[in-house]
């Protein structure tokens, strides 16, 4: 049955949406075998002969050593506030469902699964501007390599140019008004496809800010907001390329995962939801995985120094986690906990996501 949808949408997709819009040929996207990806020692997808533009090395490494680059998390505790869901102040920390039990989590089947998404390329409305289209290639195929081993694989239903100046380039990053993200959910409302059975995916410029440049925002599964229009994610033009690994950080989001910082940085000291430096607390607090030690925000590929709010030192901690702050030249892994949470997560909550 799942494979009879697949078929369908990939039918749909070839049809084009509206006249504003424009099919990607995808045939050069994936070129590993797909009964092989994501086993571990797969063979790395091949690059091919994508001739790369530079994209402003500048603006996206300033912005990768900027607190702001992805308020996935921070965003998420606002929505639960404006629920009346608000985290803090309860003990012990509370979970957002099922899979932040440990023992659901380490219970979970991690077979091969298949999780279908669609890429819109926003640019202008007469079709000049956005991503270059072999970046976008690379970086698919950049995130589709950082998955290797997980058991998660990718079915791309379709990609398409989105021609519309609205949302081009979407306004910049300021913390006194939401202009930014009003445009990210009002290209997501006017073009996101199937958002129950597909993963969507936004790319587009951002204006440059003093405030930060953000380079990408998911929508976690337990969030109302998942399986509408507005769930998915955006990336920016600026962290579309090969050797990048913000694709495979914001799709972590999607599927479950938090900053390994979450639990430090992004809780107030010392709280239920704090993770002490000695891994204590490590699967019911932070990021609920006692397998990526507890860090504060850390853009370096060597440990953070200092201690926790008992004075205990961090230690090493694990600044090669995609879903840290490190720099993309130390990023190299999803642990074993991470990839249990993976799973259960798009199981429970996107279940119709995945094809196999």
């Amino acid at each position: 049955m799942k494979q009879l949808l697949v078929m369908c949408l990939i039918s749909l997709a070839s049809l084009g949406f509206a006249q504003d819009t424009e099919q990607i040929d995808i045939s050069g996207w994936v070129s590993a075998r797909p009964d092989l990806l994501g086993k571990k020692g797969t063979p790395a997808l091949s690059y091919g002969d994508e001739q790369q533009r530079l994209i402003d090395r500048d603006i996206y490494n300033n912005a990768r050593r900027n607190s702001v680059w992805c308020p996935t998390d921070s965003l998420w505790e606002q929505r639960r506030i404006d629920m009346g869901l608000n985290r803090f102040g309860k003990a012990p920390c509370p979970t957002e469902g099922n899979c932040d039990d440990p023992a659901v989590r380490d219970a979970t089947d991690t077979s091969a699964k298949v999780v279908n998404i669609y890429v819109h390329l926003m640019r202008n409305s007469d079709g000049t501007g956005g991503v270059n289209i072999d970046n976008a290639r690379a970086a698919y195929k950049q995130m589709v390599n950082d998955y290797a081993g997980t058991g998660l694989t990718f079915n791309l239903v379709g990609a398409q140019w989105v021609n519309d100046s609205n949302y081009a380039v979407i306004p910049a990053y300021t913390p006194f008004n939401l202009n930014w993200l009003n445009a990210i959910n009002g290209m997501k409302q006017a073009y996101a496809v199937w958002p129950q059975y597909v993963c969507n995916i936004f790319v587009s410029g951002q204006t440059s800010s003093p405030f930060g440049v953000l380079l990408g925002i998911a929508t976690f599964p337990w969030d109302p907001a998942a399986l509408t229009k507005t769930g998915g994610l955006w990336i920016n033009n600026v962290a579309m390329s090969r050797g990048q690994h913000t694709f495979a950080h914001e799709l972590g989001h999607c599927f479950g995962l938090w900053h390994t910082q979450h639990g430090v940085s992004e809780v107030a000291s010392c709280s239920a939801c704090y993770e002490f430096a000695d891994g204590s607390n490590g699967d019911v607090a932070g990021d609920f995985c006692s397998d990526t030690p507890p860090t504060p925000t850390n853009y370096n590929c060597s440990g953070p120094g200092g201690s926790d709010c008992q004075g205990t030192p961090w230690g090493p901690t694990q600044p090669e986690n995609f879903m840290g702050y490190g720099p993309d030249s130390c990023q190299t892994l999803f642990t074993s906990q991470q990839v249990s949470r993976m799973h259960c997560w798009l199981a429970d909550a996107n279940p119709l996501w995945i094809t196999q």
